[in-house]
């Protein structure tokens, strides 16, 4: 309860307080505002916490005067738990808080904000046992003049129930016809959290038909050629429907769409989705169009499998010989086009 006592230290980690000592903070110039932020230059890495201890990371706030797209999907952020040789979290700065487009703009979700658009939050709790490592990486190429940032730790004691977080990053340039993208692949036990998925639609070959019809799919502690869990389409796993416009809502949303693209996510908090062995996630490369579109498409030559189309009812043809001149009403087809992907997951492990 919010009322109740707790064994529980806080400590911030800033610029101010690099080590989140106790009682040893703002002690640069006299302690009126001496060291709020530091200069980031291109090919630098910053150490923003290196934390011996246990507890659990509640917040992470960053921001940067610098926020191109270019710049902000050059910029690595990397967290390791417990002395760990390779980072648990691995992801681009705005990948990590659920802007795959590159774009700020302010939102609010049950675990990333942006309170005005120029600043980046999380509110993912990250134990560790003995010790936090968190840093940034400036791969843009571009000297940034300031950076801050507040990393806000509470020490307590950990069950032994308690996970790790983990974020992994995929970048698909373009997939491959008739495969799926995989959001998450984890060969251990620990929950899936959810995801956020940038889509870059291929509006030059595919003229700005649909692409998402393809289902979401987990595959659960032993699923091989089927799945345990699957959806019926992108937009239905966003809780949308007939189409993405822009949303946010508390664990699913479009936070943007621009220029015929996508950033969307989704986290599973009130049907949690735990695995006690290994999961896989992945996503269908399936887009859909009126027949008269997709005929088109296999007209002038562009990478497409037609596989259902629906008339008076749904007709499955793939895998199948079929006539073009026999499709009528809506027609679903595998496409290929970019994905950039944020899996958030915890394990027991941490690798």
């Amino acid at each position: 309860m919010i009322y109740e006592f707790k064994n529980s230290e806080p400590r911030w980690i800033t610029f101010e307080n690099p080590k989140g000592e106790k009682g040893k903070g703002a002690m640069e110039n006299n302690g009126a505002k001496g060291h709020p932020a530091e200069t980031f230059p291109a090919g630098s890495v910053k150490t923003l916490c290196d934390f011996d201890g246990c507890g659990i990371v509640r917040r992470i706030w960053i921001t940067v005067n610098e926020r191109a797209p270019e710049i902000l999907k050059n910029i690595r952020l990397r967290m390791y738990w417990d002395n760990a040789a390779e980072p648990q979290v691995d992801v681009p700065l705005c990948d990590f808080f659920c802007m795959g487009l590159g774009e700020m703009r302010p939102f609010e979700n049950r675990y990333f904000t942006t309170a005005e658009g120029r600043s980046f939050c999380c509110t993912i709790p990250m134990p560790f046992r003995r010790h936090a490592k968190i840093t940034l990486a400036n791969e843009c190429g571009t000297d940034i003049r300031n950076l801050f940032y507040d990393i806000d730790l509470t020490l307590e004691a950990l069950s032994d129930a308690v996970m790790y977080f983990h974020a992994d990053f995929t970048h698909i340039p373009q997939n491959e016809l008739e495969k799926d993208v995989t959001i998450l692949n984890c060969t251990s036990g620990g929950r899936y959290l959810g995801a956020s998925i940038a889509i870059y639609p291929d509006n030059g070959r595919y003229k700005g038909l649909w692409w998402g019809e393809g289902e979401i799919k987990m595959y659960i502690d032993g699923d091989t050629d089927y799945p345990t869990v699957v959806g019926t389409g992108a937009e239905d796993y966003t809780g949308s429907a007939w189409g993405l416009g822009e949303f946010i809502n508390r664990d699913q949303g479009c936070a943007n769409k621009k220029d015929g693209n996508f950033s969307f996510y989704r986290f599973h908090v009130e049907d949690a989705i735990y695995f006690k062995e290994n999961i896989r996630v992945t996503l269908q490369t399936i887009g859909g169009g009126e027949a008269k579109d997709v005929i088109t498409l296999a007209e002038r030559g562009v990478p497409h499998t037609v596989i259902s189309y629906d008339s008076d009812c749904i007709h499955g043809v793939y895998g199948q010989d079929y006539s073009r001149d026999g499709l009528a009403g809506w027609v679903n087809f595998y496409r290929q086009d970019e994905y950039r992907i944020v899996a958030y997951y915890y394990t027991a492990f941490l690798s």
